[in-house]
């Protein structure tokens, strides 16, 4: 088995269409067992555009269960908000 808690940190300056963009994106996993997992993200971007700038936040939390080998549950609730400046 994997081990049961995992976090991912990542940080991302660079080209993005042309344009600048700067991600921050942070990852937390907890896996219970081989049949029950939690995963949540939370993501940023900043983005500068020749006509201005905004960002962007994404948070996302995943369950995954398996109760039997036929039946598989995922579920995903993924929130989204761009601020303006």
């Amino acid at each position: 088995m994997q081990r049961p808690v995992n976090v991912v940190l990542s940080v991302q300056d660079g080209g993005f269409f042309g344009v600048d963009r700067l991600e921050k994106f942070v990852e937390f996993q907890w896996r219970h067992s081989a049949h029950f997992s939690l995963a949540a993200v939370l993501q940023e971007n900043d983005v500068a555009l020749p006509s201005g700038s905004f960002k962007s936040h994404l948070a996302t939390a995943t369950l995954n269960a398996i109760v039997t080998p036929r039946l598989i549950r995922r579920q995903d609730l993924s929130i989204r908000q761009p601020q303006h400046p």
